[in-house]
Order: structure tokens, then sequence, then C-alpha cells
């Protein structure tokens, strides 16, 4: 606000003063668009944002949050006064966008700044435990994106390993990796020098137990597979019990010792066996299975 008087001044000291006269200056000018926008997704999703250099943060009033749920329009949803923001409802399923616009305190508005969608990370387990990730492809950088990464941790949060790509799937079907549940993130690296990081959900991926299951053995002294035994992928303890063809107990063990095919160190005859196996794997599950051996002499 701005006032104004003219005071006359005369020989001999004499004054005249007019009436004091106030209005209001305003500055009528549009600012340049936030064009890239970080999101970081945890419980919800952080967002943060750089404005234009030449602009001064302390002319600015408020930032104006919009979003847009799938399938429908982005609408104003919050304000804040700083370069961040964390939106508890967020659902990392996908669809759900932002875009970040300003105004100072004259109401002058920014151009409406780039659209960004957090990254939605899901995953798909096949039967020989291979992990195929899939995520959409990160939009909220004005000159795209250079490189993905996919970050893959083990339950306590150590890091695996980091793996590289420009596309936005990946397979994992390491045959050495003997972690039965693992936990991956992607994270989106901007083509432009000094921008942040973006970074996708976390998913969770149990392995279930791969259990190798004879169906003979022949304990003919010929060393050749002379003892039944269970074996198996993330198995932590196995027992087992071994009845002959009338239910009758013929092996047990806590500790999954092979079966030579030997009741009180007598030899069993050739037939079918039941078996019944208690398995306990790497993460704590329990389970029975059951399965019919085969001993041939």
């Amino acid at each position: 606000d701005y006032c104004y008087q003219i005071i006359a001044n005369y020989p001999g000291g004499g004054k005249s003063t007019s009436l004091v006269k106030c209005g209001t200056g305003k500055l009528e000018t549009t600012f340049p668009p936030i064009e890239n926008i970080t999101s970081v997704v945890r419980a919800g999703v952080e967002l943060s944002w750089e404005l234009d250099p030449l602009i001064d943060i302390r002319k600015i009033e408020a930032f104006t949050v919009f979003k847009s749920l799938p399938g429908a329009p982005l609408t104003p949803f919050k304000q804040t006064s700083a370069q961040l923001y964390i939106d508890d409802t967020y659902d990392y399923t996908g669809g759900t966008c932002y875009q970040i616009n300003y105004h100072d305190f004259c109401n002058n508005k920014s151009d409406p700044g780039i659209v960004a969608c957090p990254m939605s990370l899901s995953g798909t387990l096949d039967d020989k435990n291979a992990v195929t990730l899939v995520w959409n492809s990160y939009n909220g950088y004005k000159d795209g994106v250079a490189t993905y990464q996919v970050s893959k941790y083990t339950k306590n949060g150590t890091l695996l390993g980091v793996f590289p790509t420009t596309d936005t799937t990946f397979v994992d079907d390491d045959p050495a990796d003997n972690e039965q549940i693992v936990i991956y993130s992607i994270t989106a690296q901007a083509n432009e020098a000094g921008v942040l990081k973006s970074i996708s959900n976390n998913i969770t991926v149990e392995k279930p137990v791969l259990l190798i299951l004879p169906t003979a053995f022949t304990p003919n002294g010929d060393s050749v597979n002379p003892v039944f035994t269970i074996s198996g992928k993330f198995v932590s303890k196995i027992s087992i019990q071994i009845f002959d063809r009338w239910g009758v107990l013929v092996y047990n063990s806590e500790n999954n010792e092979p079966w030579d095919g030997t009741k009180a160190g007598k030899p069993m005859p050739e037939s079918a066996y039941v078996w019944k196996a208690e398995v306990e794997d790497f993460a704590g599950n329990v389970f029975t299975e059951p399965g019919t051996i085969l001993l041939l002499r």
C-alpha cells in the first residue's frame, strides 16, 4: 500500500498541504513452472521440488499440490509453504499423479508444472522362484529418466545387489540366490544433473520351499542311491516318519537323517513305504508333506 501527499512551500515560510491519497500497488506477472518433481514412496509418498533459481522464495506465499486419482482430473489437494509435501493417503497400487503450482502474495500464479506419477512397483513369482518386477515409467523430470536401478535387499535390509536397466521390467532368476525373503525397490535417475533420485515402493517376495522328493532308493550294497532322504532349498529343519503298508512306524528322525532301509538294524523287504515329513523353512513357516518311497533291492 502507498500513500501520497503534496506540500507547496511559499516564500516567507508559508505552506499549502494537500489531502492524502492512497492506493495499492500490484505487480502482475506469471512465474515459470516447476519442471522437476522428485517422489519417494514409503508408507505414503514424499514429494519435493526446486524453484527456478531466479525466483525469490520469500515472495512466494504458497505452493499448491494438485492430485489426481486413477481416471480423474488433477484437482487442488493441499497447500504448503515448504518445497516438500508428504501425502500419507497415497496408494502405491498405481495411477495417482501430482502437479505443483505456486503463487505470490499478490496472487500472481505460476504456469502449470510438470505432472509426476510416482513409480508403482509390483512383482510375480513363477514355479521356479524367478521374480518378475514391473513398474511404470517415471515422468516427473523435465528431461526424462536416464536409467533405472533395481535394488535388492535381505529381509534385514542388507543390500544384495543393484542392477541398472533402461526398461520398466526386470527378471531376477539367479539360481544361486539363497535368500528366501527378498525386498526390491526401483530408483529413477534424471537426465538433468543435480535432480534428486525418485524411489518406488518396496515389495517383499517370499519364495516357497523347493523340495527334492525321491521316489525310490536301492540299499543293496552297491553304494548307488543307498539311502532315502528329503532335501530342498530354503529348508531349515525336517522331521520324518516312515511307515510300512500296514501303518507300522519303521523309521523316525527329528533331524532328517537318511534312512538306509532297515529297522532295528535289520533290512526291510522290498515294498512301497509311506512317509510324512514336517518341514520348517527359513521364514519360520511349518508345513506337512506326505509321500511314498519305493525300496528296491
